[in-house]
């Protein structure tokens, strides 16, 4: 028998079944998307500190630090030039 003779008709044996490698990717599949939803939905939302009140006083601002600041107002801006052609 020539060997593609061989493999067709080793093909047309198992064309109407699934694999069972491909099943089980798909049962693994399966859990892990329920699995994810399980946790999902045992979340309970924490409260960060970030919006809470500690008790401690606000920090101090330096003022001599206010010299390094860029502010909206005061920063420095880029002057206007005439466009250019570009070509890529």
């Amino acid at each position: 028998m020539p060997a593609s003779f061989v493999v067709n008709s080793m093909s047309s044996q198992t064309s109407g079944r699934i694999p069972l490698p491909a099943i089980s990717r798909l049962l693994v599949f399966f859990v892990l998307t329920l699995a994810s939803c399980w946790v999902q939905a045992q979340d309970k939302r924490q409260q960060d500190a970030k919006n809470i009140r500690t008790g401690s006083t606000d920090p101090v601002l330096d003022p001599s630090l206010k010299q390094y600041g860029i502010y909206a107002a005061s920063a420095p801006r880029a002057e206007s030039t005439t466009p250019v052609k570009t070509t890529l």
